[in-house]
């Protein structure tokens, strides 16, 4: 599969995985293209890395899971600001927590991995794929 269309299918997961069940977006009240904004600049922006994982249904070919990662020292993707407002108290919160985190630590590229986004279909939830995702 080509990158463009691994990344319009992890794009897609994500938005229908997020839009569900994240507080964050819930309380923001994101749709589903604002969403989708955000997850494509992401995805764009950390798949040539190679640190994002896809899980695949044996059987179909579907695609069971994904968990969008890049390198802790990636600078975030030009275009944030163009985003829906309705991120920005979620950028805050985050922000804050990162900052919090990173205060006593600093990472160089290729020390630390950020686990950006995670999303598992319904019809694959509960069978483990998140935790085998993110041992790997």
């Amino acid at each position: 599969m080509g990158s463009k269309a691994a990344c319009c299918e992890i794009v897609q997961l994500l938005v229908g995985a997020f839009l569900k069940t994240d507080p964050l977006a819930l309380g923001a009240g994101l749709t589903a293209a604002e969403f989708e904004a955000f997850v494509a600049l992401l995805a764009a922006h950390v798949m040539g890395q190679g640190l994002t994982i896809v899980a695949r249904c044996v059987e179909t070919g579907e695609m069971a899971a994904v968990l969008l990662t890049e390198d802790s020292a990636t600078p975030p993707p030009a275009g944030m600001e163009g985003l829906s407002p309705k991120f920005r108290p979620i950028f805050d919160i985050l922000g804050r927590l990162d900052a919090e985190y990173t205060a006593e630590r600093v990472y160089g590229a290729g020390e630390c991995a950020h686990l950006y986004l995670f999303g598992v279909p319904e019809q694959f939830a509960g069978g483990g794929i998140a935790q085998q995702l993110v041992t790997r």
